[in-house]
């Protein structure tokens, strides 16, 4: 049995379910690949600055937050350079990001089956956006959270956006299904709710 049919079978005893995006139901390495080329493309006398922002953004992890300050001290490129690294990425047309057919078949399954599915994705709108747009499987979510640190969207672990979700739709047996412990498994107990650890795995 593959590990997406494990997850279909531990999610079947959930109402609602609420997901995670990034590393969870896509690897955000595929949005990673193609915005650092786009950025390294900008500076073609920086030599190796492709291969630093992948090599660097996969030894730190995901919440690694001087990645383009750490890049330009490295390369001896002005200070202005951060600023237009930073707003290449966030305008990056997502173009390697694409639908693992298996986690849209699990979605199609699990709301045919009658469950409710939620998204809760911590981000910026513009990033979040290309990359649900890419993928394809907004429709199959009742409601898409994107927390970007606003008062109204403040980031998990932090329970507002999960407590505005259950005012609207009255949660019935909610799950929280994420990649990371620290961040979505102290959401869900927050919120006081189940938690699924689940990373993406392509089978």
């Amino acid at each position: 049995m593959s590990l997406i049919d494990h997850l279909f079978q531990a999610l079947s005893v959930y109402d609602d379910l609420l997901f995670d995006l990034d590393n969870t139901l896509f690897p955000t390495a595929d949005y990673d690949r193609g915005a650092f080329a786009d950025i390294a493309a900008r500076y073609p006398d920086a030599r190796g600055l492709l291969e630093y922002l992948t090599h660097q953004k996969e030894l730190q992890g995901a919440r690694y937050a001087h990645l383009f300050d750490d890049a330009a001290t490295a390369f001896k490129l002005p200070p202005t350079t951060v600023a237009t690294m930073v707003q290449c990425y966030h305008h990056h047309d997502g173009r390697f990001v694409q639908t693992n057919p298996a986690y849209l078949e699990l979605l199609r399954k699990l709301q045919q089956r009658g469950h409710r599915l939620f998204m809760i994705s911590n981000g910026r709108p513009l990033i979040q956006q290309c990359k649900l747009q890419r993928l394809g499987f907004s429709e199959l979510f009742t409601d898409i959270c994107i927390c970007d640190g606003s008062a109204e969207r403040p980031l998990k672990p932090d329970p507002r956006v999960f407590i505005a979700l259950n005012d609207t739709y009255h949660l019935n047996k909610p799950v929280m299904i994420g990649d990371t412990p620290e961040i979505d498994g102290q959401f869900a107990l927050a919120c006081n709710i189940p938690f699924l650890h689940h990373c993406y795995h392509k089978e």
